[in-house]
C-alpha cells in the first residue's frame, strides 16, 4: 500500500489486551470502615433533574442498592450522614417546605469489594520519545503508564476499578516527561511544567522561520477502478527555510488533493512529493500525476493545464 507521499504505508496494528474482574481487597475499609460520600450526576436542564446516590471515597465500592437522594441532601463530594436501611414508606413521602429530602436511602455495604480490571495496549507510535504516568488515587484508584519509542511502538498500561463512581471522575493526577524535536518538556495536568531547548543551532543561529509560496495549480480527473471520477487539485509550492543567521535553504513541493476522498483512509485522498529542484514548465504536473496514480491502483489520471500565480 501507498502512502500519501508515494511511499509505504505502515502495516503496523495495535494490540489491546484487557483482563477483567481481578480480586481487589480493600484492606483501608475493612479496617477503618468505608468513608460515605455524596455521588451523582448533575443533569440536563429540561430534559433529566440531577440524581444522587451514595459511594465510598476511599475504594469506590456502593452500598447494596445505593440509594436515590434528593439533591437538597448535599452536593458531590459531601460527606453523606444519613441512614442505611434501604427503603422506607415513611421516607417516601417525608417533605419540608424545600421539597423531598430522601426518595430512598441506601442499603447496607457489602462485604466484597469492585473487582479491578487491567489492560495493556501495544501500537505505533508517532516522533519523539514519551513516557508518563496518571494518578487517581481515589473513588476509582487508576493508575496508568504509558512509554512511546518512537518507530520501535509504544505501550499502554492501564488499570483501574471496574466502575468509576465518584465526585472526582474526571480529576486525574497526571505527570509526563517527553523528548520530541531536540525539546525536553514536564507536563502536569492539563499544564506544561517546564520546557528546555536542547537544539544548539537555535540558540547560536536563531530559530526557525518558513515561509510558503505557492507557485502554480492545476487540475485533473481521476476514474477510479470502481467506476467513480474525483476531481484532483496539483498544487506546486517553495518553502523558504532560514533562520536568524545563516543561509535561507528552498524546497519544492507538488501536492495532489482529491476532496472526495478520505485523507487517511484506503484508497488516500491526498499526497505530497518533494523535489529536488525547482522544475521548469510543466515537469511537476507530471511527477504530481504520477504519484497520484501510485497512491490510488488502477485509477486514470487526466491532467489539465497549469495556471501559474505571480
Amino acid at each position: 500500500m501507498a502512502g500519501p507521499d508515494g511511499g509505504r504505508r505502515s502495516t503496523r496494528m495495535s494490540r489491546l489486551y484487557r483482563i477483567t474482574r481481578i480480586p481487589r481487597p480493600a484492606s483501608r475499609c475493612l479496617w477503618r470502615g468505608h468513608d460515605p460520600v455524596i455521588a451523582g450526576a448533575p443533569g440536563a436542564p429540561g430534559t433529566s433533574p440531577p440524581t444522587r446516590w451514595v459511594t465510598c471515597s476511599r475504594c469506590g465500592m456502593e452500598p447494596t442498592g445505593r440509594g436515590d437522594l434528593s439533591p437538597l441532601v448535599g452536593n458531590i463530594g459531601d460527606p453523606y450522614t444519613g441512614r442505611f436501611d434501604g427503603p422506607n414508606t415513611n421516607d417516601l413521602r417525608h417533605a419540608t417546605a424545600e421539597g423531598y429530602l430522601v426518595h430512598t436511602p441506601p442499603g447496607p455495604w457489602p462485604y466484597r469489594a469492585l473487582p479491578r480490571s487491567l489492560s495493556i495496549r501495544i501500537a505505533p507510535s508517532g516522533r519523539g520519545v514519551r513516557a508518563g504516568f496518571v494518578l487517581r488515587p481515589r473513588r476509582s484508584e487508576r493508575v496508568a503508564a504509558w512509554l512511546e519509542l518512537g518507530r520501535l511502538g509504544s505501550i499502554h498500561v492501564d488499570t483501574r476499578v471496574d466502575a468509576d463512581c465518584g465526585p472526582d471522575h474526571w480529576t486525574d493526577r497526571l505527570v509526563s516527561v517527553s523528548y520530541v524535536a531536540r525539546r525536553l518538556s514536564l507536563d502536569g495536568s492539563a499544564r506544561r511544567i517546564a520546557e528546555l531547548d536542547l537544539d544548539w543551532r537555535n540558540h547560536i543561529l536563531g530559530p526557525v522561520r518558513v515561509t510558503v509560496t505557492e507557485l502554480a495549480t492545476a487540475s485533473a480527473t481521476a476514474r477510479l477502478p470502481d467506476g467513480r471520477t474525483c476531481a484532483l487539485r496539483l498544487r506546486l509550492s517553495r518553502r523558504d527555510v532560514r533562520r536568524t543567521r545563516g543561509r535561507t535553504r528552498r524546497e519544492w513541493r507538488a501536492d495532489w488533493n482529491c476532496p472526495q476522498l478520505h485523507p487517511y483512509l484506503e484508497p488516500p485522498g491526498s499526497g505530497r512529493i518533494h523535489l529536488p529542484a525547482e522544475p521548469h514548465g510543466d515537469t511537476w504536473i507530471d511527477r504530481a500525476t504520477a504519484a497520484a496514480e501510485a497512491a490510488l491502483p488502477g485509477a486514470v489520471i487526466t491532467p489539465a493545464a497549469a495556471h501559474d500565480h505571480p
